[in-house]
């Protein structure tokens, strides 16, 4: 057993974290454990959802895991907000991550983790000059970060241990789902994860954060066009004119160190 992993079980023996069920044999662990980022009411282990059909069912037997969400609620681990960088944890701290419905909230914009909040409404001048002080000192975090997008993955890509999988599930761009939510901030495509490097989906000034595809992305299909599912190009045409031809999209990344 590694001296990462004794800590994380200690400390996951010990933690007061809300409503979070005890896991098992622990001890006999020989993995760090997976990351579940913005887990909401999905705490891992436990039965695959209904809604993730299309993800590989193996990773949901895994028995160690690390339930991240914003919000304090039964079977969250620990609070984090995402959506600021860096993240808590250090280098190489696990071995698999699960992102549902997440990366499509990603924000364009960037905050470091201890920027001071400043809303227009109600800041004392203090606040003012404390806001305006960590930016002074801080720009270049925000330099670094780039898009959120980049901040995010880069996060995702330095938290892993090398080889290891990031399964991720979201809106495919062309349903209502994916279009009408007006918090999304990403369209899903199987390009999306493609999209940067030849060789590459994500290599970014940022840090040389660097993901590979281990398969295709697969999709979960409507019903209605389940006959039509090896039929390539009237499948295609349907892509083309209709939304609604599938739900969601699934791709695994392999962290490359």
């Amino acid at each position: 057993m590694t001296d990462a992993l004794a800590e994380y079980i200690d400390w996951y023996n010990t933690r007061t974290a809300i409503g979070v069920r005890p896991k098992k044999d622990t001890t006999r662990m020989t993995q760090l454990p997976f990351l579940n980022l913005g887990c909401g009411k999905i705490a891992l282990p436990g039965e695959q959802p209904g809604h993730h059909s299309i993800v590989e069912s193996a990773i949901y037997q895994y028995p160690l895991w690390h339930n991240v969400d914003r919000n304090a609620q039964p079977g969250v681990d620990e609070c984090v907000d995402v959506f600021t960088y860096p993240w808590p944890w250090a280098d190489n701290s696990f071995d698999g991550a699960l992102l549902s419905h997440i990366v499509e909230h990603i924000p364009h914009e960037t905050r470091a983790s201890d920027e001071p909040m400043v809303y227009e409404m109600h800041v004392t001048e203090q606040e003012m000059r404390d806001y305006f002080l960590w930016v002074a000192r801080n720009q270049h975090l925000r330099n670094q970060f780039q898009d959120g997008w980049h901040a995010f993955f880069y996060e995702l890509w330095r938290v892993l241990t090398p080889g290891t999988i990031a399964h991720i599930l979201g809106p495919y761009c062309w349903t209502q789902g994916a279009m009408c939510d007006p918090t999304h901030t990403r369209y899903l495509t199987e390009q999306t994860f493609v999209h940067g490097d030849d060789s590459s989906p994500f290599v970014y000034k940022t840090g040389g954060a660097k993901f590979e595809l281990v398969k295709p992305a697969q999709f979960k299909l409507n019903e209605l066009f389940m006959s039509e599912r090896d039929d390539y190009e009237v499948l295609q045409r349907h892509f083309a004119t209709r939304v609604n031809v599938v739900y969601d999209i699934y791709v695994q990344l392999r962290a490359v160190k």
